[in-house]
């Protein structure tokens, strides 16, 4: 095989992996707030343990399963559309509680 040929070969096979890292790092699990928080809620015992509201509207919710230790961030938009943007496992609650 000449240089040109396996240079174009290797710039391929790159383009090919940089877009399959790309399409999984993009795939959020996307759907209507009410199906995220059902599957969470029904799937891994998951139960919302902090809210927040940003300044354009976007409700940012923390679900975890104080029984597994797992934990997922759902962001959802005014009109009812949502995207498990983080989950994960070991979730640690700390108390700040100053009188503890």
């Amino acid at each position: 095989m000449s240089p040109k040929n396996l240079f174009a070969l290797s710039l391929g096979i790159a383009a090919a992996m940089l877009v399959a890292q790309t399409v999984r790092a993009s795939q959020f699990e996307c759907a209507s707030r009410a199906a995220i928080v059902a599957r969470l809620t029904e799937d891994f015992g998951e139960t919302r343990q902090a809210v927040a509201l940003t300044d354009d509207q976007r409700l940012i919710e923390t679900y975890v399963s104080a029984q597994t230790g797992t934990w997922s961030i759902v962001a959802s938009q005014p009109n009812g559309f949502a995207c498990l943007i983080a989950s994960g496992e070991f979730w640690q609650a700390e108390n700040n509680d100053p009188k503890a």
